[in-house]
C-alpha cells in the first residue's frame, strides 16, 4: 500500500498546484479564493437578474407633460438592452398614462424602446413610429406595436440625439 499511497498524494499534489496556478494563487489558499469566487458568481448572478440600480424617481422625474401627457425621453446608463422593456413598464406605471422612449448603449450597439399608454396612442402617438424614428438616426431600424416597440442601432455617439428626434416627434404629435 505504501507506492500506492505516495502515488495517490503526489497525483492530489499535482491536481492541487494545478488548480492554485488557474487561480493564481498559492495551494495553502485555493479554498479561500474559491470561496471568494463563489460570492463573486452568487453576486453576479444576483444582479445579472435585475440589470443596473436605476433610480426609478429620479428617472420618473425627468418627465416632462406635452399637452397634459408625462413624456418620458432618456438615455440610461448602465442598463442592458434585456432590461429596456422591465424598466421602460416600471416608469409608465409610474407615470401613468405617458409616453416613455429609453435608449442605451452596450458593446458598441444601440438599444431603443418605447413604451405608450393606449390612452395617449388614440391620440396619436405610436411606439413603433417613434422608434423608427429614433433608429434611423443611429443607423438601424426597428419596429413593434402600437403600444411597446424596439429598435437598435450602430452608432452609440448618436444616441442622445435619436432620444431627442423622438421627443420631438411625440411634441409634434400631441401639439397637432
Amino acid at each position: 500500500t505504501g507506492r500506492e499511497a505516495v502515488a495517490l498524494l503526489r497525483g492530489r499534489d499535482r491536481a492541487l498546484r494545478a488548480a492554485a496556478d488557474t487561480l493564481r494563487t498559492t495551494p495553502e489558499e485555493v479554498p479561500a479564493r474559491v470561496e471568494q469566487l463563489r460570492e463573486q458568481a452568487k453576486k453576479a448572478a444576483a444582479s445579472a437578474g435585475r440589470g443596473a440600480e436605476v433610480d426609478l424617481d429620479a428617472l420618473t422625474a425627468k418627465a416632462e407633460p406635452v399637452a397634459d401627457v408625462p413624456v418620458l425621453t432618456a438615455v440610461v446608463d448602465g442598463v442592458g438592452a434585456k432590461q429596456l422593456p422591465e424598466l421602460a413598464d416600471h416608469c409608465k406605471n409610474k407615470l401613468g398614462p405617458s409616453v416613455v422612449v429609453l435608449g442605451t448603449a452596450e458593446e458598441g450597439k444601440v438599444a431603443l424602446i418605447a413604451a405608450v399608454d393606449p390612452a395617449v396612442v388614440a391620440r396619436g402617438v405610436r411606439a413603433g413610429e417613434l422608434v423608427k424614428v429614433a433608429a434611423g438616426i443611429v443607423g438601424g431600424g426597428g419596429g413593434g406595436k402600437d403600444t411597446m416597440a424596439q429598435a437598435g442601432g450602430r452608432d452609440p455617439s448618436k444616441l442622445s440625439e435619436a432620444v431627442q428626434s423622438a421627443r420631438q416627434a411625440v411634441v409634434a404629435c400631441l401639439e397637432s
